[in-house]
């Protein structure tokens, strides 16, 4: 039980490090006197820093991807799955702060760092995008179009958001509606914004 909890602890320390510092900037002596444990103490538990990231990442990226697929799937029709991924990725994240803001620095360096069951993760939401978009061109309420873009409009919408929180609420304005929603926006009006933007771009209209 011991070796449980230090291992959960280590792992929650990473965790807010490797968001705020990203892989190269996290130093295990530091983490460790973070962790309150010493860094022997971490590799018992996680081979190197590869492996905390990896384990770090994948993992909290697997529960994410596992909640939006059991979400989607008990939609029924392909608008009503995209609004439902759409407002789960929205959701899952805004709690979850720490996983977006690290898959944004990854985003930023091209992904250097990040290792391949992460971006195995990241690959099941793209498929999962791309089933949704073949059953509305089945259903003809949608036309054929890239699913890797799309997947890219709401990962870097909604990422972009959430990790802009603070600067969000000190940015100053002379138009008092934008400074009222510099303040006020949350990110379920930009979900639901972003959902009927992308049913308007992915609108068939020959029906």
């Amino acid at each position: 039980m011991a070796k449980v909890k230090t291992a959960q602890k280590i792992l929650d320390c990473a965790t807010g490090m490797f968001a705020l510092q990203g892989y190269t900037g996290t130093i295990m002596d530091e983490l460790a006197q973070k962790c309150s444990v010493n860094k022997a103490t971490i590799y018992y538990h996680y081979k190197d820093k590869a492996t905390l990231y990896e384990t770090v990442l994948a993992g909290h990226l697997k529960v994410m991807v596992d909640a939006i697929i059991l979400s989607v799937e008990q939609a029924h029709g392909a608008q009503a799955k995209l609004d439902v991924y759409v407002a789960r990725f929205a959701s899952h994240n805004s709690k979850k702060s720490f996983l977006v803001s690290m898959l944004m620095r990854e985003m930023a360096s091209g992904g250097v760092s990040m290792p391949d069951s992460a971006k195995a993760q990241m690959h099941r939401l793209v498929l999962l995008i791309k089933a949704i978009i073949t059953q509305g061109v089945e259903e003809g309420s949608f036309m054929e179009v890239d699913a890797l873009m799309v997947h890219f409009m709401i990962l870097g919408s909604l990422s972009f958001f959430i990790t802009t929180a603070p600067i969000r609420k000190t940015m100053i304005s002379t138009d008092e509606a934008l400074q009222q929603s510099f303040q006020t926006t949350t990110v379920e009006s930009v979900a639901s914004t972003l959902s009927m933007m992308l049913t308007k771009a992915l609108k068939n209209e020959k029906n």
